[in-house]
């Protein structure tokens, strides 16, 4: 399609660039009619890494300008518009009207991505007939999520509700059907109910509890789809909590210690069971303090603060959980533990439990759930170690020491990591001192070496491969029992070589089939001194 240039502004137009042999303020003043419009063909479009047009060749007069107007063609005197088109086959899109075809994003991108894969990813898209464009509607109409609608979609339906920035809000089924009317009532009706479930049309049961594994349960269980809030430092994405993990390492989860008699733990679940919300509450003092409100949802988090305003709970990071109590459980020099959302984060061991204080020696800011002590072990020597202090490995699936995980492991140049020696194999390279050898990972091996008549591995650049004999021989084999023909540029084994008259090395089955196929004037014969000479062949 070609586009529409247009300039409005002739002295804001003067600051552009342009490639014609005038300044450019004589170009747009002078030349450049104001509001004429320059139709332009892609092909004499200019456009910058992103495939936005940023310029064009113009035809002013009887002169040709190429003139750059900048990714803000506006600001700087121009108008730069898509010359609108019909779509020939595809019927939502004649029923649209002419549309602009360079909207490359889309105003709800969460929601539309979700859509494309449930139509591209899934069998409904073998109901993209010939002709049809689902892919180019979805960018002409742009489908959101309805702001002023809980759960419709709106959508532009035709150019004109385009052009006056009107959406139209729509049940979800009248607007999938819209958008897509190949499809089924039944196509239409498991769209609508993954619809719902995906973006917060789902219900929440909100459930509130005491205990360790009631904590446990709202903290660790599978959480449900995310939908991106909008969130503060009072209203969080649970996507985004570092206690959300099960910490099978540990013997029991961090935030069971909330469970002491002091703290409820209020929580959502959806009609799967996964959890969709939750906020912990400090109960023991004249008024109900919550911390941060965690949701997947704009919804559940609404839902859960909807709840702490009922109970006249406050809600408010300033605030604090000094004197309440935590269960204790002792481990590996430490304290088993959660981060805690609000100040201080400190604790105190008062003996038979912790408490929040600020002037606690034990420091409840850390987020591997285990306050103070170490963190893990060595399995190899069972040093204690802190959380920056372990080396983790692949190959055992074990935390180490740095004595202990080096002599486990080396590193490997040609994977650039390091490997567990299990895994590495000896292999030789020849550099200008001589032959090295040194220990490989051997998915190097397989990649980078080959296996020579020696029985070593050695680099793919050294190696030499003799395709009569179907083998790899290593440089110092070859040195010592091949050569190269310089005839074909193969290696031979030296029990083929032949030595023709001008000294060159050749193999016996090519001066055999010279002879044979007439490859040369003359024939080849090898005289007393066992050299090969050309001899004249008798007419």
């Amino acid at each position: 399609m070609p586009y529409e240039i247009i300039m409005v502004d002739p002295v804001a137009a003067a600051n552009v660039s342009t490639s014609v042999g005038l300044e450019p303020y004589d170009l747009t003043t002078k030349y450049m009619l104001r509001f004429h419009k320059y139709q332009v063909s892609k092909e004499h479009m200019v456009f910058d890494e992103f495939e936005y047009p940023v310029g064009a060749t113009l035809a002013v007069g009887s002169a040709t300008a190429k003139v750059l107007f900048g990714v803000q063609p506006r600001e700087n005197g121009f108008v730069v518009k898509r010359i609108s088109d019909l779509h020939p086959t595809d019927q939502v899109l004649q029923k649209y009207g002419a549309f602009d075809d360079d909207v490359a994003f889309f105003l709800d991108s969460t929601f539309t991505e979700w859509l494309r894969s449930k139509i591209f990813d899934t069998p409904l898209s073998d109901r993209e007939t010939d002709g049809a464009f689902w892919l180019m509607r979805l960018r002409v109409i742009q489908p959101i999520r309805s702001e002023r609608f809980h759960g419709k979609i709106s959508l532009y339906q035709t150019r004109k509700d385009f052009d006056n920035e009107r959406q139209v809000a729509m049940k979800a089924g009248r607007a999938f059907k819209f958008m897509f009317p190949e499809f089924t009532d039944s196509d239409i009706e498991n769209l609508v109910d993954d619809f719902r479930e995906r973006f917060s049309l789902r219900k929440y049961t909100l459930k509130i509890g005491s205990t360790p594994k009631e904590f446990t349960h709202a903290y660790s269980h599978t959480q449900s789809e995310m939908d991106n809030p909008e969130t503060t430092y009072d209203r969080k994405a649970m996507i985004h909590s570092c206690m959300r993990y099960e910490f099978e390492h540990l013997p029991s989860h961090p935030c069971s210690i909330y469970g002491s008699g002091d703290f409820e733990i209020v929580w959502l679940e959806d009609t799967k069971g996964c959890i969709g919300g939750r906020c912990v509450v400090y109960t023991a003092g004249d008024t109900p303090a919550a911390g941060p409100v965690y949701g997947v949802c704009e919804r559940s988090l609404d839902m859960i603060t909807k709840y702490l305003q009922g109970i006249g709970a406050t809600i408010n990071h300033e605030y604090t959980w000094i004197g309440a109590k935590l269960l204790k459980y002792e481990h590996q020099d430490g304290y088993i533990g959660p981060y805690l959302d609000l100040d201080p984060k400190s604790l105190e061991d008062q003996g038979d439990h912790l408490e929040i204080c600020g002037t606690g020696n034990i420091d409840a800011s850390q987020y591997h759930g285990l306050l103070g002590g170490s963190y893990t072990k060595c399995c190899e020597c069972e040093e204690r170690l802190g959380e920056d202090e372990y080396y983790y490995s692949e190959h055992t699936d074990n935390h180490y020491c740095e004595s202990c995980y080096n002599e486990e492991h080396t590193y490997c140049e040609y994977e650039g990591e390091t490997v567990h020696n299990s895994d590495m194999s000896e292999a030789w390279t020849e550099t200008k001192w001589g032959y090295r050898s040194e220990l490989v990972s051997n998915s190097a091996i397989e990649y980078h070496f080959f296996e020579c008549t020696d029985g070593k591995y050695w680099h793919e650049d050294d190696a030499r491969h003799c395709e009569s004999e179907e083998v790899w021989v290593s440089p110092k084999t070859f040195e010592d029992g091949y050569f190269q023909s310089d005839w074909d540029g193969e290696v031979y084994n030296n029990g083929v070589k032949c030595i023709i008259e001008d000294g060159q090395n050749v193999a016996e089955d090519e001066i055999l089939d010279s002879n044979n196929h007439g490859l040369t004037t003359g024939l080849w014969e090898k005289n007393s001194e066992d050299v090969w000479i050309k001899v004249e062949e008798e007419e």
